[in-house]
């Protein structure tokens, strides 16, 4: 199947019908006469683009190097051998890229690669009389087969002072400025007014089209009836059986520079020779169809939307034939931004734009690494568009958690003010860049990014199998239950160090939601906070209201009750409530003493009230029982507690706010609201 969805996409993108050309980095183009001699004046056109630059982010620079649609190697160049009409300089003029040195004729593979080269010219000049193949060939004679014709050359090609140290190095001499000919691919231009070489449709393509072709499948010709089948793959009779997969495959995360293969045969290992059949016969494909899925996979390990790299490992997700819905399944994943979020879903609804999909496309995704030269299919996915919508779907649903808002007071001490200011600042911008391919803003909170951040210290201390593990929640509606011990232990280290801002760091509570919902058969957690009988959820909301108290009390403290005792309460609750209800006897009688604040202190004790009556006392008329230990389970819905009274409390204070500014006077205004919405606007 996997194979048969390459190979479909290559077939649709037509990389099958032009995998004899494809976009390659030149440099340097050298312009030469039609008689084979060299231009006058500056002969060199130094090839450049407009790429962003990487310490600069929002500038953009010049980059030598331009993409131009060039002839292909056919097969791996194993050495010796050259591209078609454009390569590095040993191969087009016979000399050392670094030093100049003409390359000997030893008969190693340098010495062959530049033979290659312009025997590859002769025989197409042969083959189609094309008169820039002619002047291309005048040129060799002239200037590279005798010492007086590279005497000559270094009119244009020659070692120059370089850099800051002024090293000799082999340059292109050009009116304003000398460029190093080391690691620079060179193509030629015969008369400065003609087009490229290489065309399209030109007879040059033609040709070349069917050298390709001859010489990619060279060793399994059509003659032989012993290296034909039926194809796997295609279902096609009679086809040309690869004996082995050629085309290599780049992008994957730990493969060597020249890349990889997807499928290998290892004759060394009698396991893997079927009913005593060998290589490429053990699973016939044909050499069209071998060609076409490596083609197909390359394009979408090369296309950044489809791409997501993640520590080793990278997925390739894409559906059938709608590039613009691959596009909106990826950016969804990577900047959910609320309003991004209706607007997919609006577009599988009705007369929406990708409606029409939603029945007959398929959604695929891959998710490859490496091992040593070879691709490893860790996890693959085939499933109808309306399966991944509707799980998507789910993952947002279940995702979904009433956020709190950063008071200005705590965005203004990130340049400036105490440690305890300084922290909350720190936890309430949570900026965590994503793994691989950065956004340059850091991602949003229910993105992928900063959903797996939440498990690790820092953003590149992520494992992969996290990046897998929430791909699998959003795309198969899986459980990511085994983030579920990491993510906690972050969460407490955080309180421990931020405190009570642990409440706006969004992606940790949101999480922690999803886990839960699908971890319990009957799952009770909503957005918003919610009454319940649940000890643990109330001993979050507990420890949530008790913050409130100490802060309405003693104003911001270094260590408040949440980075004191969060870790403990979250675990070993009877070990520690009892103690934070003495404690908040002296700070509600220190509320009611002080005039200024003696209501916001009975609201608030009002609150605590009505929570810890939802407690069964340790004895008739005695103070309430806590669990003496929580599960991880239990631990997770303490934090979604604590999460949701506090953001109910932010909620009110918007709510309170909003009433005041509108003139309402009436005397249901919450005092609790009144002060902490004064608190937080100062």
């Amino acid at each position: 199947m996997i194979l048969q969805a390459l190979f479909q996409h290559a077939v649709e993108a037509r990389l099958v019908e032009e995998m004899e050309a494809k976009e390659r980095l030149v440099h340097l183009v050298l312009t030469i006469r039609p008689d084979g001699s060299i231009a006058e004046g500056s002969p060199w056109q130094l090839l450049t683009r407009t790429i962003v630059d990487p310490k600069k982010k929002e500038a953009q620079k010049e980059e030598p190097g331009r993409p131009l649609w060039m002839p292909e190697f056919p097969g791996v160049n194993s050495g010796g051998k050259a591209n078609f009409l454009a390569e590095a300089c040993d191969k087009v003029l016979g000399c050392n890229g670094k030093t100049g040195e003409p390359i000997a004729d030893d008969g190693q593979n340098a010495s062959k690669a530049f033979l290659h080269f312009w025997q590859r010219i002769a025989d197409a000049h042969k083959a189609t009389a094309d008169p820039s193949l002619t002047a291309l060939l005048a040129f060799r004679d002239r200037y590279l087969a005798t010492p007086e014709g590279r005497v000559a050359l270094k009119s244009i090609a020659d070692l120059r002072p370089f850099g800051k140290d002024d090293r000799p190095t082999f340059c292109a001499i050009t009116a304003t400025q000398d460029i190093p000919l080391d690691k620079k691919t060179i193509t030629f231009k015969v008369g400065v007014t003609s087009g490229p070489m290489f065309e399209k449709g030109s007879p040059l393509h033609d040709y070349w089209k069917g050298e390709f072709n001859r010489e990619r499948f060279a060793d399994a010709p059509e003659s032989s009836a012993n290296n034909r089948g039926v194809c796997l793959v295609t279902g096609l009779e009679n086809q040309q059986i690869a004996e082995v997969h050629r085309t290599l495959i780049k992008g994957v995360p730990g493969l060597p520079p020249i890349g990889g293969y997807l499928v290998s045969f290892d004759t060394s290992t009698p396991s893997l020779s079927s009913y005593g059949f060998e290589r490429g016969w053990n699973a016939p494909v044909s050499e069209q169809a071998a060609a076409a899925y490596a083609l197909g996979l390359n394009e979408i390990l090369a296309d950044k939307v489809c791409r997501r790299r993640f520590g080793n490992a990278v997925l390739c997700s894409w559906i059938q034939s709608e590039p613009e819905i691959s596009e909106a399944f990826s950016l969804l994943l990577d900047t959910p931004a609320q309003d991004a979020v209706k607007t997919f879903f609006d577009a599988f609804e009705g007369q929406g734009s990708f409606h029409h999909a939603l029945d007959t496309r398929q959604f695929r995704s891959l998710t490859l690494a490496a091992n040593g030269g070879r691709i490893v299919v860790r996890r693959w996915l085939d499933e109808p568009l309306r399966a991944a919508v509707a799980a998507l779907k789910r993952w947002f649903t279940d995702l979904d958690i009433e956020p709190i808002e950063v008071p200005r007071k705590v965005v203004g001490v990130a340049n400036g003010g105490g440690r305890k200011g300084k922290n909350q600042a720190r936890a309430a911008t949570d900026d965590v860049e994503p793994i691989g391919e950065s956004t340059g803003t850091g991602p949003l909170p229910l993105s992928i990014y900063a959903l797996a951040a939440t498990t690790a210290r820092v953003a590149s201390e992520v494992q992969s199998t996290v990046y897998d593990a929430l791909y699998r929640a959003a795309l198969e509606e899986a459980n990511p239950v085994s983030l579920l011990p990491p993510l906690l232990q972050r969460l407490r280290i955080a309180a421990a160090q931020s405190g009570n801002a642990i409440r706006f760091q969004t992606s940790r509570f949101a999480l922690l939601k999803l886990i839960l919902i699908r971890s319990e058969k009957q799952p009770m957690l909503e957005r918003q906070l919610i009454e319940t009988n649940d000890p643990a959820y109330n001993c979050g909301r507990l420890l949530a209201i008790l913050d409130d108290i100490q802060y309405a009390a003693q104003g911001d403290v270094v260590a408040d009750v949440v980075a004191r005792f969060y870790g403990n309460a979250s675990t070993f609750p009877r070990n520690v409530f009892p103690r934070l209800l003495r404690l908040e006897k002296h700070h509600s009688s220190k509320l009611r003493k002080d005039h200024k604040k003696r209501y916001i202190g009975k609201a608030l004790s009002v609150k605590l009230n009505d929570v810890t009556a939802l407690f069964p006392p340790v004895s008739f008329g005695g103070p309430p029982d806590f669990p003496g230990t929580l599960s991880l389970q239990e631990q997770g819905r303490f934090a979604l507690g604590f999460h949701q009274q506090k953001a109910k409390d932010d909620r009110d204070i918007k709510e309170y706010l909003a009433r005041k500014a509108a003139g309402d006077t009436s005397p249901d205004l919450d005092a609790t609201d009144e002060f902490l919405a004064d608190s937080a606007s100062e």
